[in-house]
C-alpha cells in the first residue's frame, strides 16, 4: 500500500510525543494532615508496680498517699495547670516522680499513711521547692529527693521513714548550688540521712537511728543538727566539706547526742575558716581537720574517749573545752605555723600513768588551764615556734604536766596562780 511506510513512522511519533508531554506534565503535590502527637505536660504511667510520672508541669504538683491493700499505696498527683492530667489505676508500691528543668513546686502529702515501698522525686535543673508533709505516716522504703542546677528549697516533716526490721535512709541531693536549703522537722529515720551538695541544714525533733553523713556544697555550708543520732553503739556525725575550694564559711553545730563518732574534714581551700561546736555528748570520738584559715572549734560537752583535733593547715585557731566538758580518755590538738589559742576548762584523760593532754604547735600560742580544768595523767604541750604563752590558774594535775620549749621559739612565758611553778610541773627550754 503505497504510502504505508511514512503513515506508519508518523504514528510512531505521534505516540512518543505524546508519552512525552503526559510524563512532564507539572508535579503538584498534596498535604495530608498527620496524626496528633502532641505530648501532655505531665505522663503518668505503671511498670512493675512502680507508677512513674514525669515531664514538665504547667503548673505546680501536689501528690498525696491514700492507703491501699499491702503492700501498695493508693497515690493521687494533680497538676494545678493541667486538670485534665490523672493518674491510671493499677497497683502501686512505689512512687517515682521525674520532672524536666524549670522552676517547680511539689507538695508532697503523706497524710498519715504507711506505704511500704519507696518514693524519689526528682526536680531537675531550676529553683525548686520541695515540701513533703507527713502528718504523721510513713515511708518505709526510702525516701529520695534530688534537685539539680538551681537554688533549691526542701522541706519535710512529721514523717518516718524505714521500718525497725528494715532500716532505710532518706537522701537529699541538690546539686552544686550555693544556696540550697533543707529542713527537717520532726523527722524519724530508721536508717541513714544521706545528704549531697546541701548548704544549710537544720533539723529539729526525731531521731536519726544509724548515722547523718554531710557532703558539702561549693558555697560553703551551715549545719543545725538538733536531732539524736545512733543507737547503741551505731551512728556516726560525718561532715565531709565539698572537696577543693568553698566560698563561705562551714560551720557544724551538734545539740543533740550522738552514739559513736562525729567526724568534720574541711575543704582544701577556704577562705573563711570553720567552726565546729558540740553541745550535747558524744559517745566515743571527736575528730576534726581544720582548714587554712582561722578556724573555731567549741567542745562544750562529754566525749567518751579522744578528742582529735587537727588544725596544721594554717589559720589563727581558737579552741575552747568548756568547764561543762569531760574527754573520757585523750585530748590531742596539733596546731601550725599560725598557733592559736588554746582554752582547757574542762577535764581529761582516764587515771595515772596515761596519757591525758597532748599539745603539738609550731606558731605562737596561747595555752590557757583554769581552776576548773582537771588533767588526769600526763600532760604534754611541746612549742616549736613563734611566741607563746602558758597560764595555769589552780589547775588539778595528778600526774607530770611537761611544756616543752624548742626550734626556733623567741619567747616563751609561763604564769602560774598561785605562786611560782608547783610539783608535777616539768619545764623544758627556755621560760620566764
Amino acid at each position: 500500500m503505497a504510502g504505508t511506510p511514512f503513515r506508519i513512522a508518523f504514528l510512531i511519533l505521534f505516540a512518543v510525543e505524546l508519552y512525552v508531554m503526559k510524563s512532564t506534565r507539572t508535579f503538584r503535590p498534596l498535604l495530608s494532615q498527620l496524626e496528633d502527637r502532641s505530648v501532655p505536660a505531665l505522663t503518668a504511667t505503671i511498670s512493675n508496680n512502680v507508677l512513674c510520672v514525669t515531664g514538665t508541669p504547667v503548673g505546680s504538683v501536689t501528690i498525696t498517699a491514700a492507703a491501699a491493700a499491702s503492700p501498695y499505696t493508693a497515690w493521687t498527683v494533680t497538676d494545678s495547670g493541667d486538670g485534665s492530667f490523672t493518674v491510671p489505676a493499677g497497683n502501686k508500691r512505689d512512687l517515682k516522680v521525674v520532672l524536666g528543668s524549670g522552676t517547680d513546686t511539689v507538695v508532697y502529702n503523706q497524710a498519715g499513711v504507711t506505704s511500704p515501698g519507696s518514693v524519689t522525686i526528682s526536680t531537675g535543673n531550676g529553683g525548686d521547692t520541695i515540701t513533703v508533709n507527713g502528718g504523721g505516716g510513713a515511708i518505709q522504703g526510702g525516701l529520695c529527693i534530688l534537685g539539680g542546677n538551681g537554688t533549691d528549697t526542701v522541706t519535710i516533716g512529721n514523717l518516718t521513714v524505714g521500718k525497725n526490721t528494715n532500716p532505710k535512709n532518706l537522701c537529699v541531693n541538690l546539686g552544686g548550688s550555693i544556696d540550697d536549703t533543707l529542713t527537717l522537722n520532726n523527722v524519724t529515720v530508721i536508717g541513714s540521712l544521706y545528704t549531697y551538695y546541701v548548704n544549710d541544714i537544720t533539723t529539729s525533733g526525731g531521731s536519726i537511728s544509724r548515722s547523718a553523713v554531710f557532703y558539702g556544697g561549693a558555697g560553703g555550708n551551715e549545719i543545725s543538727l538538733s536531732t539524736p543520732v545512733g543507737t547503741g553503739s551505731v551512728g556516726d556525725v560525718i561532715f565531709l566539706s565539698y572537696p577543693s575550694v568553698t566560698q563561705t564559711k562551714n560551720t557544724l553545730q551538734v545539740n543533740s547526742p550522738v552514739a559513736r563518732d562525729v567526724r568534720f574534714t574541711s575543704a582544701v581551700a577556704n577562705e573563711f575558716g570553720d567552726e565546729v561546736t558540740i553541745n550535747a555528748a558524744v559517745g566515743r570520738d571527736v575528730a576534726i581537720s581544720g582548714g587554712n584559715k582561722a578556724d573555731i572549734v567549741n567542745i562544750n560537752a562529754n566525749v567518751g574517749r579522744n578528742l582529735y583535733l587537727y588544725m596544721t593547715k594554717g589559720g589563727d585557731d581558737q579552741i575552747t573545752v568548756a568547764a561543762a566538758a569531760t574527754i573520757t580518755r585523750t585530748t590531742f590538738i596539733y596546731l601550725g605555723t599560725d598557733g592559736g589559742d588554746v582554752t582547757f576548762l574542762g577535764d581529761t584523760g582516764s587515771g595515772v600513768g596515761t596519757q591525758a593532754f597532748y599539745l603539738s604547735t609550731y606558731g605562737s600560742t596561747n595555752l590557757t588551764f583554769a581552776a576548773s580544768t582537771t588533767i588526769n595523767g600526763r600532760g604534754t604541750a611541746r612549742f616549736y615556734g613563734g611566741s607563746n604563752n602558758v597560764f595555769i590558774s589552780g589547775s588539778t594535775r595528778n600526774d607530770v604536766l611537761t611544756l616543752f620549749a624548742g626550734g626556733a621559739t623567741v619567747v616563751n612565758n609561763i604564769d602560774v596562780v598561785p605562786g611560782p611553778p608547783v610539783a608535777n610541773l616539768v619545764l623544758i627550754g627556755t621560760w620566764v
